[in-house]
Protein backbone atom coordinates (compact mmCIF):
# COMPACT_ATOMS: atom_id res chain seq x y z
CA UNK A 1 0.00 0.00 0.00
CA UNK A 2 2.88 2.34 0.84
CA UNK A 3 4.42 1.76 -2.60
CA UNK A 4 1.17 2.71 -4.33
CA UNK A 5 0.83 5.88 -2.27
CA UNK A 6 4.44 6.81 -2.98
CA UNK A 7 3.93 6.21 -6.71
CA UNK A 8 0.75 8.29 -6.65
CA UNK A 9 2.56 11.13 -4.87
CA UNK A 10 5.38 11.07 -7.44
CA UNK A 11 2.89 11.16 -10.32
CA UNK A 12 1.15 14.11 -8.70
CA UNK A 13 4.43 16.00 -8.24
CA UNK A 14 5.48 15.51 -11.86
CA UNK A 15 2.00 16.25 -13.22
CA UNK A 16 1.66 19.48 -11.24
CA UNK A 17 5.04 20.64 -12.52
CA UNK A 18 4.01 19.95 -16.11
CA UNK A 19 0.78 21.91 -15.81
CA UNK A 20 2.39 24.81 -13.95
CA UNK A 21 4.64 25.69 -16.90
CA UNK A 22 2.38 24.97 -19.83
CA UNK A 23 2.83 26.66 -23.18
CA UNK A 24 0.42 29.52 -23.90
CA UNK A 25 1.09 29.83 -27.64
CA UNK A 26 3.87 31.83 -29.21
CA UNK A 27 5.64 34.85 -27.83
CA UNK A 28 3.21 37.60 -26.96
CA UNK A 29 0.15 35.39 -26.65
CA UNK A 30 -1.50 35.38 -23.23
CA UNK A 31 1.69 36.65 -21.64
CA UNK A 32 0.48 39.62 -19.65
CA UNK A 33 0.37 43.37 -20.20
CA UNK A 34 1.90 44.77 -23.40
CA UNK A 35 3.13 41.36 -24.50
CA UNK A 36 1.75 41.99 -27.97
CA UNK A 37 3.65 45.27 -28.02
CA UNK A 38 6.90 43.64 -26.99
CA UNK A 39 6.65 41.06 -29.71
CA UNK A 40 5.59 43.56 -32.38
CA UNK A 41 2.08 42.30 -32.92
CA UNK A 42 -0.63 44.31 -34.65
CA UNK A 43 0.45 47.81 -35.69
CA UNK A 44 3.27 48.26 -33.18
CA UNK A 45 5.95 48.21 -35.90
CA UNK A 46 5.18 51.87 -36.78
CA UNK A 47 5.32 53.15 -33.21
CA UNK A 48 7.62 56.11 -32.76
CA UNK A 49 10.69 55.87 -30.52
CA UNK A 50 9.08 58.42 -28.15
CA UNK A 51 6.05 56.16 -27.63
CA UNK A 52 8.30 53.14 -27.17
CA UNK A 53 10.21 55.09 -24.51
CA UNK A 54 6.91 55.95 -22.79
CA UNK A 55 5.90 52.28 -22.84
CA UNK A 56 9.23 51.43 -21.24
CA UNK A 57 8.68 54.10 -18.57
CA UNK A 58 5.20 52.69 -17.86
CA UNK A 59 6.72 49.23 -17.50
CA UNK A 60 9.34 50.51 -15.04
CA UNK A 61 6.72 52.40 -13.02
CA UNK A 62 4.56 49.27 -12.90
CA UNK A 63 7.49 47.33 -11.48
CA UNK A 64 8.15 50.05 -8.89
CA UNK A 65 4.46 50.18 -7.97
CA UNK A 66 4.29 46.42 -7.61
CA UNK A 67 7.39 46.43 -5.41
CA UNK A 68 5.94 49.21 -3.27
CA UNK A 69 2.58 47.50 -2.86
CA UNK A 70 4.13 44.16 -1.89
CA UNK A 71 5.98 45.69 1.07
CA UNK A 72 4.61 44.89 4.52
CA UNK A 73 3.84 48.58 5.08
CA UNK A 74 3.69 50.32 1.67
CA UNK A 75 4.21 54.07 1.38
CA UNK A 76 0.76 55.18 0.23
CA UNK A 77 1.88 58.57 -1.04
CA UNK A 78 4.63 57.02 -3.18
CA UNK A 79 2.19 54.40 -4.53
CA UNK A 80 -0.33 57.13 -5.41
CA UNK A 81 2.41 59.16 -7.09
CA UNK A 82 3.51 56.15 -9.18
CA UNK A 83 -0.10 55.41 -10.07
CA UNK A 84 -0.59 59.02 -11.23
CA UNK A 85 2.59 58.86 -13.35
CA UNK A 86 1.41 55.63 -14.99
CA UNK A 87 -1.99 57.13 -15.73
CA UNK A 88 -0.44 60.29 -17.20
CA UNK A 89 1.88 58.30 -19.49
CA UNK A 90 -0.91 55.98 -20.61
CA UNK A 91 -3.06 59.00 -21.41
CA UNK A 92 -0.23 60.55 -23.47
CA UNK A 93 0.24 57.27 -25.37
CA UNK A 94 -3.49 57.09 -26.00
CA UNK A 95 -3.55 60.70 -27.26
CA UNK A 96 -0.67 60.03 -29.66
CA UNK A 97 -2.41 56.90 -30.97
CA UNK A 98 -5.61 58.89 -31.45
CA UNK A 99 -3.79 61.66 -33.35
CA UNK A 100 -2.09 59.06 -35.54
CA UNK A 101 -5.48 57.52 -36.34
CA UNK A 102 -6.89 60.95 -37.18
CA UNK A 103 -4.05 61.59 -39.62
CA UNK A 104 -4.55 58.24 -41.34
CA UNK A 105 -8.16 57.08 -40.88
CA UNK A 106 -7.85 54.47 -43.65
CA UNK A 107 -5.23 52.59 -41.65
CA UNK A 108 -7.38 52.64 -38.55
CA UNK A 109 -10.38 51.36 -40.51
CA UNK A 110 -8.40 48.47 -41.98
CA UNK A 111 -7.25 47.13 -38.64
CA UNK A 112 -10.05 44.62 -38.62
CA UNK A 113 -11.75 42.90 -41.53
CA UNK A 114 -15.18 43.65 -40.07
CA UNK A 115 -14.77 47.27 -41.17
CA UNK A 116 -14.31 46.21 -44.81
CA UNK A 117 -17.29 43.92 -45.24
CA UNK A 118 -19.58 44.16 -48.23
CA UNK A 119 -23.34 44.29 -47.74
CA UNK A 120 -23.61 40.58 -48.51
CA UNK A 121 -20.86 39.73 -46.00
CA UNK A 122 -22.51 41.91 -43.36
CA UNK A 123 -25.79 40.08 -43.99
CA UNK A 124 -24.04 36.74 -43.42
CA UNK A 125 -22.46 38.08 -40.23
CA UNK A 126 -25.89 39.17 -39.04
CA UNK A 127 -27.31 35.70 -39.77
CA UNK A 128 -24.42 34.13 -37.86
CA UNK A 129 -25.05 36.45 -34.90
CA UNK A 130 -28.75 35.56 -34.94
CA UNK A 131 -27.97 31.82 -35.07
CA UNK A 132 -25.57 32.17 -32.10
CA UNK A 133 -28.20 34.08 -30.13
CA UNK A 134 -30.82 31.41 -30.88
CA UNK A 135 -28.40 28.69 -29.79
CA UNK A 136 -27.64 30.56 -26.59
CA UNK A 137 -31.34 30.98 -25.81
CA UNK A 138 -31.94 27.29 -26.47
CA UNK A 139 -29.03 26.26 -24.22
CA UNK A 140 -30.43 28.49 -21.46
CA UNK A 141 -33.64 26.48 -21.35
CA UNK A 142 -34.03 23.83 -18.68
CA UNK A 143 -34.46 21.13 -21.35
CA UNK A 144 -32.87 22.27 -24.64
CA UNK A 145 -34.26 20.95 -27.92
CA UNK A 146 -31.40 18.90 -29.39
CA UNK A 147 -32.89 18.82 -32.90
CA UNK A 148 -33.14 22.61 -32.97
CA UNK A 149 -29.58 22.98 -31.65
CA UNK A 150 -28.25 20.60 -34.32
CA UNK A 151 -30.10 22.53 -37.02
CA UNK A 152 -28.73 25.85 -35.76
CA UNK A 153 -25.22 24.40 -35.51
CA UNK A 154 -25.35 23.15 -39.11
CA UNK A 155 -26.67 26.53 -40.23
CA UNK A 156 -23.80 28.27 -38.43
CA UNK A 157 -21.22 25.98 -40.01
CA UNK A 158 -22.73 26.60 -43.46
CA UNK A 159 -22.71 30.37 -42.93
CA UNK A 160 -19.08 30.31 -41.75
CA UNK A 161 -18.04 28.30 -44.81
CA UNK A 162 -19.96 30.65 -47.11
CA UNK A 163 -18.33 33.69 -45.50
CA UNK A 164 -14.88 32.12 -45.71
CA UNK A 165 -15.41 31.30 -49.40
CA UNK A 166 -16.53 34.86 -50.10
CA UNK A 167 -13.48 36.36 -48.38
CA UNK A 168 -11.17 33.93 -50.21
CA UNK A 169 -12.69 34.78 -53.60
CA UNK A 170 -12.51 38.48 -52.80
CA UNK A 171 -8.84 38.11 -51.95
CA UNK A 172 -8.19 36.31 -55.24
CA UNK A 173 -10.07 38.97 -57.22
CA UNK A 174 -8.70 42.03 -55.37
CA UNK A 175 -5.19 41.29 -54.07
CA UNK A 176 -4.46 45.03 -53.72
CA UNK A 177 -7.13 45.29 -51.04
CA UNK A 178 -4.99 43.10 -48.77
CA UNK A 179 -1.59 44.70 -49.42
CA UNK A 180 -1.40 46.13 -45.89
CA UNK A 181 -1.32 42.60 -44.48
CA UNK A 182 1.93 40.83 -43.90
CA UNK A 183 2.53 37.14 -44.07
CA UNK A 184 3.06 35.10 -40.91
CA UNK A 185 5.58 36.82 -38.70
CA UNK A 186 8.64 35.09 -37.46
CA UNK A 187 8.94 35.44 -33.73
CA UNK A 188 11.88 37.56 -32.76
CA UNK A 189 13.58 37.32 -29.41
CA UNK A 190 15.02 40.51 -27.99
Amino acid sequence: MKKYMLALALVFVYASGATAYQNYGGPGLSCGPRAHFRHERHDSADISPEVRAKHEEVRKFHIELRDELTKTSPDKSKARELHQKIQKLQQEISEERFEKNLKNPAFYGRRDERFNLTKKEKAIFEKMRKAREDMSKEYDKEKPNEAKLRTLHKKLITLRAEFSDMKFEDRLENPGKYEHREGPRRHRRY
